[in-house]
């Protein structure tokens, strides 16, 4: 990603969560984390819809985990 090359980024990124949902699950918290780096990818090419997208399964992630109030 840091060097410009968005494709190769996106790809190896969608190859790492495939393998991380399962090994630890699909709704395992490290899986957000993932889909927040796959959400910068989209950023650094401008298109944010999917990065807002992707930050929003993060974000619903992180909370069906640990709840409303966890910071």
């Amino acid at each position: 990603m840091e060097a410009g090359n968005y494709k190769d980024a996106l790809s190896l990124l969608e190859k790492s969560l495939k393998m991380n949902r399962q090994i630890m699950g699909e709704s395992h918290p490290s899986n957000a984390q993932i889909y927040m780096v796959i959400a910068q990818v989209y950023t650094k090419q401008k298109d944010y819809e999917r990065a807002l997208s992707v930050l929003f399964d993060s974000w619903e992630m992180y909370e069906n985990n640990f709840g409303k109030g966890s910071e």
